[in-house]
């Protein structure tokens, strides 16, 4: 299963809990996420991306809490490669 618009969900943490519970076990989560850093760490370019794109700013996560809560639910994440960009991150979770 893919997925890449989390970042989107207002209440995002059920996300995760949904993913796990259609993936059987050993099934692979691929995930392409934005997270606050990315809106809040970039000079110059995030102010711009606050203001000029939709997001639910008051829900969204920062990539530790993301990567907590698909532990949480038992989403083991097995590669992760962060972008050049601070809050840009691939990677790949196994239901355990």
């Amino acid at each position: 299963m893919k997925l890449n618009a989390v970042d989107h969900v207002p209440d995002w943490r059920r996300a995760p809990a949904e993913v796990a519970r259609v993936l059987r076990p050993g099934g692979l989560f691929l995930f392409e996420e934005l997270s606050t850093e990315f809106f809040s760490d970039i000079p110059l370019v995030s102010p711009l991306l606050r203001r000029y794109t939709a997001h639910p700013w008051d829900t969204m996560f920062d990539f530790r809490t993301f990567r907590r809560a698909l532990d949480d639910v038992g989403l083991r994440v097995e590669h992760l490669r962060s972008g050049f960009l601070p809050g840009w991150h691939q990677g790949v979770a196994v239901r355990a």
